[in-house]
């Protein structure tokens, strides 16, 4: 591998495999859509009726479910990047099981991590009735589109309980595709994607950590693994609370990030569906929903439950990527940039 010995590593080969797909290759969606078995069925119920307040069941009670969520997880980890679990029997469940239900499954993949300053590891994603403009208001919480972007875990899931209105489709593309892309027609701006950007904490910070982090890489190379961290929209905020503008060269990096992101063909989109788990790996991909339309009343509306799962020694992370946790650099079970 032909690398530059700077203070970072430059990765100037593309990435081949699984994970560098594009979306108009992918074909048919059987491709990434696992049907779930009714064994596994059976046994995703057996999980809902679990007590929380009980001891945990062994993954061996459920062979059929555990034995697909080990297939996903190599998927996610080592294959393509991302699935879609269809047909989980969440239908007149109430949601405090389907989290507890959720969490377990989640296990099976990695460790559930803390999403925000209420520490929730099973966040609920849906719309709330708040100024959006506020700053402690997360792209969760909104209705609005959300552009690619990766969250501040190894992998996200999301389970669909209810769809909305209208609109709020999901979309999956390759940062590894995006990168061959940068390496081919690009390579005089690959110095600023892997010196990187400083993010906006959104409060989310603790104890004497900053407001905003340090520089984060887009790209980072690090033993072998190639990573992507990348937010537009926490990039843009902090820059008013750091007082650093960003350069007319940075700006034309991230809109070019942005441009190649959103090229026809690149990228791939789905309509989750109720019972649905969706599992998109961070390092390797990112993800952007479209803007939507609510039903009024609050039992209607768009309602998907979120997993934050860190999987130890599943990839390589340079130091200056893992200070998107905190300022030293240590995870304290709130991650340092979030969307």
């Amino acid at each position: 591998m032909n690398i530059q010995q700077t203070r970072f590593a430059i990765r100037f080969a593309p990435v081949y495999g699984p994970s560098a797909w594009v979306g108009d290759e992918l074909g048919d969606q059987a491709n990434w859509v696992c049907e779930l078995t009714p064994e596994c069925r059976r046994e995703f119920e057996r999980l809902v009726q679990i007590d929380p307040k009980d001891q945990p069941p062994s993954a061996s009670e459920y062979p059929h479910l555990y034995a697909m969520i080990h297939n996903v997880k190599k998927e996610v980890v080592s294959g393509r990047g991302f699935a879609v679990l269809r047909g989980a029997p969440i239908e007149g469940r109430e949601l405090s099981a389907l989290k507890t239900a959720f969490r377990l499954l989640g296990s099976w993949i990695g460790a559930p991590v803390s999403q925000n300053r209420m520490d929730e590891t099973v966040t609920e994603v849906t719309g709330l009735d708040a100024d959006t403009s506020k700053s402690e208001i997360r792209g969760y919480q909104t209705r609005d589109y959300l552009p690619f972007h990766c969250d501040s875990c190894d992998v996200v899931a999301l389970l669909c309980v209810r769809r909305a209105r209208s609109g709020g489709e999901s979309a999956v593309v390759s940062s590894m595709s995006l990168y061959n892309e940068i390496l081919v027609k690009h390579r005089e701006l690959l110095g600023l994607f892997y010196s990187g950007f400083v993010y906006d904490r959104r409060g989310e910070q603790r104890g004497a950590d900053r407001a905003v982090s340090s520089r984060i890489p887009i790209f980072s190379y690090y033993r072998d693994d190639l990573s992507c961290r990348y937010v537009r929209g926490l990039i843009e905020s902090a820059v008013s609370k750091s007082g650093i503008a960003l350069s007319a060269i940075e700006r034309e990096t991230l809109d070019l990030f942005d441009g190649l992101s959103n090229r026809p063909g690149a990228a791939l989109s789905m309509m989750l569906e109720p019972g649905d788990i969706q599992f998109c790996n961070n390092h390797t991909m990112l993800h952007a929903r479209t803007a939507y339309d609510d039903f009024a009343e609050p039992h209607k509306r768009r309602l998907l439950l979120r997993l934050w799962l860190n999987i130890p020694g599943c990839r390589n992370l340079a130091p200056d990527f893992v200070t998107r946790y905190t300022d030293d650099g240590q995870w304290k079970g709130i991650a340092s940039s979030l969307v």
